[in-house]
Order: C-alpha cells, then sequence, then structure tokens
C-alpha cells in the first residue's frame, strides 16, 4: 500500500529539498471510531490528540497517522487530508475520499 500525503502552508519547516512527512502510526492509538471520540465534529475531539501528537514529535515525527481497528485502517492524518485509492487483486480500482 502507498499513503500519499500533501502538507499545505507554514505548518512544517521548509527545506531546500522536497521530503516526505515523518509519521508516528501505532496501533495502539485511535483518533475516532463509529459512536465514539471523533465521531462528530466538535472542539473536545482535539484534546486526546495533544498527547500522541507530542509522543511524535519526541520520536522526531511530525504527524499522528491515525489507525483504527482490527485491520489497522488509516483514518486521518493529523492536518493533512487523505486521497486512498485501494488495486484489489483483480487490478479494479477503489477510489475512497
Amino acid at each position: 500500500m502507498y499513503v500519499i500525503l500533501s502538507p499545505v502552508g507554514s505548518y512544517f519547516k521548509a527545506t531546500d529539498q522536497q521530503v516526505g512527512i515523518s509519521l508516528l502510526a501505532d496501533p495502539r492509538y485511535t483518533r475516532a471510531w463509529p459512536g465514539g471520540c471523533g465521531n462528530a465534529k466538535l472542539g473536545s475531539n482535539y484534546g486526546p490528540t495533544i498527547q500522541v501528537q507530542q509522543e511524535a514529535i519526541e520520536k522526531g515525527l511530525q504527524q499522528v497517522l491515525w489507525l483504527y481497528g482490527e485491520n489497522k485502517e488509516l483514518t486521518e492524518i493529523g492536518t493533512m487530508n487523505i486521497f486512498i485509492v485501494y488495486i484489489n487483486n483483480n487490478g479494479g480500482k477503489k477510489q475512497n475520499f
């Protein structure tokens, strides 16, 4: 699987070279789940993310890639949007936004 992200604005330090964003992807942490924290857009959903974002920074990483469930599905990535294209075993594509 490939995950392609595009940071925007001045969220990250500018460099002379184009480099990727480093991510903490730890299945111990879940940002949102059906019926739980993050299920609706509320200010209180962001408080629980601060500790995990701090852990990412302490490890020299820039953002958190949030996972959910038994299959560690991608749900969101910190301050970025996500676009995923799945290619099934028959070569067919299914796009998710």
